[in-house]
């Protein structure tokens, strides 16, 4: 019944987005958002954690009341989980303890005072909602490839896979707290605060840390640009300390996360633990190299740095011509000498316009927990555009990281990648071509390289190979002979349908 229950509001949901797509003015798509917001929140769980990402680090759309807070449960109600967790009167461990006022996806927070007069902010768990998470992700498990994902051959189980363990690990506020413990142990940048936890008083499904106060990020961007900047070298210097040198990232980057004081020294406090990116040494070292070799301190064939980050080696070979491109969109705040404008920086768009359809390759080539880092990297974008400043990356970068860990970055090796080229030598084909002419519409002809065409079957549209195999032109057919047989100049396939013109070439 709690499949059914949560697959009904899913539905709910997907129609709301759908309302959202196909809405026609401004007025409509904005009532859309906000029912779409209210569903989530109603919701809680894993689908709350999904607005939470809409809303991104923004204070002003449309889904940021999911990462203010949502209406709590009462405190009668929460009452007797503590007392059944602390075997014990509520009394024997509090002054006094507030109704709630941040309510979030897996639970809410309340304010209290201890016995010894400590105030400290107490957060619990939502009963049930472990068994809630787990119906949502039974019904995600069941969710098939579609569109892109299957087309391009993205891993989506380990998508799942990765989700699954995830919220697992955020629904443990043991580990949770363990994660905090460590990071202030491995983590020291001037103006980071993270608060103090009692272990004696936490448990699965409770956390008890120091309460901390402080305003959300929308007011800093009224503050003077001395403590803007101050606030935006806090939060630069803590996410390259916390990826090259501890490889312990805070994953979840949203605004309810993060609080700001003034002072002679502004500070970032950094709450909620549960959900961190773990990035093995040999990881952050090969990001670490690929970042200098981009700037040119020391050579490294890119195809092999992308692999030791963990990406396909088969798929990117597909756009290796591409990668020196790509890269250097991407990474250019790192290569740059000078202070980053995050205004003029867009890599999606910039990727899209230089790799076309090609860009899917490398996000399908990408491992799956990329999609969380990325997300930590946006999430400071979105910072450092509120906080309206610029500082140059590379000398942060420097700054936050020991002499040691470059000087190892510079001189580690790393493994040389090799993938099946037999079909192509030097001097070989060196392009697969595919045009799409449909009536009334203008010619469409995209670019591959040539060993694309072993894989034919992921680049031409479902509903044009369903044309092609009514005309006996298998796709799947064709890419299996050029694997067979070798890549050598040829047309692939050349057919007119209903005034609709299709055809590819190697050449």
């Amino acid at each position: 019944m709690q499949i059914i229950h949560r697959f009904i509001r899913w539905i709910r949901i997907f129609f709301a987005i759908r309302r959202i797509r196909r809405a026609k003015s401004e007025q409509t798509s904005q009532t859309a958002k906000q029912t779409l917001a209210h569903l989530m929140a109603d919701n809680r769980g894993l689908t709350m954690k999904v607005g939470q990402v809409m809303a991104g680090m923004q204070d002003d759309n449309d889904f940021v009341s999911l990462t203010r807070s949502v209406e709590a449960w009462p405190l009668k109600s929460m009452i007797p989980i503590m007392e059944k967790t602390w075997q014990c009167n509520l009394h024997q461990i509090l002054k006094n303890i507030d109704e709630s006022q941040a309510a979030a996806s897996l639970g809410q927070v309340h304010h209290a005072t201890l016995l010894s007069g400590e105030h400290v902010a107490i957060k619990l768990q939502y009963p049930d909602i472990s068994k809630a998470i787990h119906s949502e992700i039974n019904l995600l498990k069941m969710m098939p490839s579609v569109g892109p994902v299957k087309r391009w051959g993205f891993d989506l189980e380990a998508y799942k896979k990765n989700l699954h363990q995830n919220m697992q690990r955020e629904l443990n506020y043991q580990q949770e707290m363990q994660h905090q413990l460590d990071f202030s142990q491995r983590v020291h940048v001037n103006g980071l605060h993270i608060p103090k936890v009692y272990p004696a008083l936490s448990h699965q499904t409770i956390l008890v840390q120091e309460w901390v106060g402080g305003v959300r990020l929308q007011e800093v961007g009224h503050w003077p640009l001395i403590e803007r900047l101050s606030i935006a070298r806090t939060l630069i210097s803590t996410l390259f300390q916390s990826l090259f040198s501890a490889g312990l990232i805070h994953g979840d980057p949203h605004p309810g996360n993060l609080l700001y004081q003034r002072g002679q020294q502004p500070t970032v406090t950094l709450l909620d633990f549960g959900c961190m990116i773990h990035i093995e040494p040999e990881r952050r070292i090969a990001l670490l190299k690929l970042i200098l070799s981009l700037r040119g301190e020391c050579e490294q064939p890119l195809l092999d740095a992308f692999v030791a980050l963990g990406f396909d080696a088969e798929k990117l070979s597909y756009i290796q011509s591409q990668l020196p491109k790509l890269a250097h969109i991407l990474f250019r705040p790192f290569i740059e000498n000078k202070a980053c404008d995050v205004e003029q920086w867009h890599p999606a768009e910039d990727i899209e316009t230089a790799l076309g359809e090609q860009r899917w390759w490398f996000r399908a080539a990408g491992p799956a927990d990329l999609f969380l880092l990325m997300r930590v990297f946006q999430g400071l974008v979105q910072q450092l555009h509120a906080l309206n400043v610029q500082l140059p990356w590379w000398p942060l970068l420097k700054q936050s990281l020991s002499p040691e860990l470059i000087i190892q970055a510079r001189q580690q090796y790393l493994p040389t990648t090799i993938y099946t080229t037999t079909h192509l030598t030097s001097g070989s084909v060196r392009y697969l071509k595919i045009k799409i002419h449909k009536q009334g519409e203008a010619e469409q002809i995209l670019t591959f390289d040539a060993i694309a065409a072993l894989h034919l079957e992921a680049l031409v549209p479902a509903h044009i190979q369903q044309e092609l195999h009514h005309h006996d032109i298998d796709i799947k057919f064709i890419s299996q002979q050029l694997r067979e047989q070798g890549l050598k100049a040829k047309f692939l396939f050349d057919l007119e349908i209903n005034h609709n013109h299709y055809s590819a070439w190697v050449k």
